[in-house]
């Protein structure tokens, strides 16, 4: 299907073969649908790509030039030499926040409860 003026980003994603129904229940696809297609509240990223292209220009800039306030930077922490074990990403969530002690709470109790039901029988 070739991408048609009258379509918005979002709906034209959603027709694709490859986009199960499934998908729109998922949160992280959810929220990328959101930021393409905005909400009542915002306009979405694809609003953005109908500017022209001199606009699209000072943008760009804008991100990149060191001396702007905007500049989009990224830091990077090697984390090679911290010898971590998979009990940092088992404590954390999708998002990379650490859980909360409830969390933490539930999973243990979820966990003790399939063990002691394993044992019952």
């Amino acid at each position: 299907m070739v991408y048609e003026d009258t379509d918005n980003l979002v709906s034209y994603i959603k027709k694709q073969p490859w986009f199960f129904s499934n998908y729109s229940y998922d949160p992280t696809i959810h929220s990328m649908l959101n930021m393409i297609g905005g909400l009542d509240e915002f306009d979405g990223i694809e609003l953005v790509f109908n500017e022209p292209i001199d606009v699209l220009e000072s943008y760009w800039t804008k991100l990149t030039d060191n001396n702007s306030e905007n500049v989009i930077g990224f830091y990077y922490f090697p984390l090679e030499d911290f010898q971590l074990t998979d009990d940092l990403y088992i404590k954390m969530n999708a998002r990379g926040k650490i859980l909360t002690d409830f969390e933490n709470f539930k999973a243990d109790l979820l966990t003790y409860k399939k063990k002691s039901s394993k044992k019952d029988y």
